[in-house]
């Protein structure tokens, strides 16, 4: 913005503010491409007999996937998610969300075996969400949970693969990894803001921020530019057997 030096309206406070907001914006645009994810993290944890909600990382910001283990495989605390990879450990099968209209259902259910359990109930999740307060009865931090109904009675493995929010202030300064250099778009929103704050003319640098975008929207879907994200995915195993019992048909698709 050509201000060094300056005595103008921004503080070093504001820039910081604003280079934040410009940061998180790049970070969601991101992950708004999909294909292959930039900023994919795991966590695991082995589930707890008889407790249902379980405290999300603290990075945690977009689910991905929920998959389980009939096993106990983790080497961490139970109940506490930690980054970790079990591998080809036990049996693995995707977990779907609940609707709320299912809760009472799930909560007054007589199957409530593990999955490999005969009759038992496969177990499905759903996110909650957390104020940033603390507990009146604790004062420990409230985080954001996922639910699991039926709670399990057992303990098995579970993992989830999600998007962490974006790492940005720090000590030394903002931090993101911008993949290509695409943080530049970062700097260049943030300086036409200074030159608007101190009204002088922010044209060159919005062109040069609409620019970095197209930039980012043409090549940050190309990730894995060999292999192209298929069109049409078999999300519930169908074509090998390990769907639901009520669909598991070993070969070929629903019409």
């Amino acid at each position: 913005a050509d201000l060094e030096g300056s005595d103008g309206p921004v503080t070093d406070a504001e820039i910081g503010a604003q280079l934040g907001l410009a940061v998180r914006r790049l970070y969601e645009r991101l992950i708004l491409a999909r294909g292959q994810e930039y900023y994919r993290a795991t966590a695991e944890l082995n589930v707890t007999p008889g407790q249902a909600l379980y405290s999300l990382p603290e990075d945690f910001f977009q689910l991905l996937a929920v998959v389980a283990c009939d096993a106990a495989v983790m080497a961490v605390p139970s109940s506490t998610f930690a980054a970790s990879d079990s591998g080809n450990l036990g049996r693995w099968m995707r977990l779907t969300p609940f609707s709320l209209a299912e809760l009472e259902q799930l909560l007054g259910s007589d199957r409530r075996g593990a999955w490999r359990h005969a009759g038992g109930e496969r177990p499905r999740y759903r996110l909650r969400g957390a104020q940033d307060y603390t507990s009146p009865s604790t004062g420990a931090a409230v985080a954001e949970q996922l639910e699991l109904r039926p709670a399990p009675t057992v303990s098995w493995t579970l993992r989830i693969e999600y998007l962490p929010a974006a790492l940005v202030e720090t000590a030394d300064g903002w931090t993101l990894n911008g993949v290509n250099g695409w943080e530049e778009v970062a700097v260049l929103e943030t300086a036409a803001y200074c030159l608007a704050k101190q009204e002088q003319d922010t044209r060159y640098l919005k062109q040069r921020v609409a620019e970095e975008y197209a930039r980012i929207d043409a090549l940050a879907r190309a990730r894995d530019a060999g292999t192209p994200e298929p069109g049409v995915v078999d999300v519930l195993g169908l074509t090998c057997g390990h769907g639901p019992p009520d669909r598991r048909y070993g070969g070929g698709w629903l019409s």
